[in-house]
């Protein structure tokens, strides 16, 4: 991905959310995952609820996508190893406590 790609989808996804923002009279909240790469100037901006973050592992070791492995070092390991990582979901109990503040 370009760095012209990346602004282009911040972009967008700024609009959306104002867009969305503006249609709400409150009530609503809008949660992603942590795969979303939203800046944190959006997040905080717009009260951007994020999931904990995605494990992702590559062979036996596993990092949590944001916390333990940037998106510059996550590629750098896809193009390092043959296997493509796999990922794990936050458990459920992780999903209602981000759902339940605010």
């Amino acid at each position: 991905m370009n760095l012209w790609s990346s602004i282009n989808k911040y972009v967008i996804i700024s609009i959306i959310v104002k867009i969305i923002g503006g249609m709400l009279m409150g009530g609503i909240k809008i949660i992603t995952d942590s795969c979303s790469d939203l800046p944190k100037e959006i997040l905080e901006n717009y009260n951007i609820g994020v999931v904990p973050p995605l494990e992702i592992r590559f062979d036996d070791k596993s990092y949590l996508d944001g916390v333990e492995l940037t998106n510059m070092e996550f590629y750098s390991m896809m193009k390092e190893h043959e296997k493509l990582p796999k990922t794990a979901s936050p458990s459920p109990e992780q999903f209602i406590r981000e759902f339940e503040k605010n």
